[in-house]
């Protein structure tokens, strides 16, 4: 499954927002409510608060560390309701290794965003496409700074196959990729089979959504130093 297979409804995004720094609250209601088709629904200081008010919504930003049920439990708890629900977490510090953590069942819809990234609605929207998809991905600034662990299958990449790891990993489809390496669309995709028969990927289980498999590799063989 690629992150265009999921349908995104043509009607209006309903996003819901939980972050209990009260000035950032209200900085990301005012951007995310001025984007094309999205509507914030709720904005909330904590998980407790939303599942109070009952809000039905297609996908949630939600900082990681809350008072009371933090925001990746909160996310588990919501997509076990309904998987299609997307969610994109917001942490100040760089640790995107908990996306390689999550239960594989629930591996798809979630982004990792850092803070300061959300200043930058193209980001933050991109994100929320990304999880409404199906899909994954984490803060570019963060993929950036990545380094293979030693030892770790990522570590015998080329250059080459960890650029394209990496933009897999933040989430964008295979156009977009293929525009940022200057490649084909097909050149890509032949790239992406060789890099998943590499990384021990089933490319022809077709019950394995393969880009977020090899995303959760990523994550979790990434290093990323200061």
């Amino acid at each position: 499954m690629t992150i265009t297979d999921r349908d995104i409804d043509a009607e209006t995004i309903r996003v819901v927002i939980i972050e209990d720094q009260a000035l950032l609250l209200t900085l990301l209601e005012r951007e995310i409510s001025q984007m094309e088709s999205i509507s914030v629904v709720g904005a909330f200081s904590s998980a407790e608060d939303a599942d109070a008010a009952g809000t039905e919504f297609d996908a949630a930003v939600v900082d990681i560390l809350l008072p009371g049920t933090n925001g990746v439990r909160w996310g588990l708890a919501v997509k076990r309701r309904n998987p299609d629900l997307g969610v994109v977490l917001l942490s100040t510090h760089v640790y995107p290794g908990l996306l390689a953590r999550l239960p594989s069942a629930h591996a798809e819809g979630w982004a990792y965003l850092l803070k300061e990234s959300v200043a930058d609605p193209a980001e933050l929207r991109r994100a929320i496409d990304v999880v409404l998809a199906g899909g994954v991905a984490i803060d570019p600034q963060v993929r950036a700074r990545a380094r293979p662990r030693v030892g770790t299958s990522t570590a015998q990449l080329t250059e080459r196959q960890l650029q394209l790891l990496g933009l897999v990993a933040e989430g964008w489809s295979n156009q977009a990729i293929a525009d940022r390496m200057v490649v084909t669309v097909k050149s890509v995709e032949n790239a992406l089979s060789r890099l998943y028969l590499r990384l021990g990927i089933n490319a022809e289980d077709q019950s394995l959504n393969q880009r977020v498999a090899v995303s959760r590799l990523f994550y979790e063989q990434m290093t990323y130093p200061l």
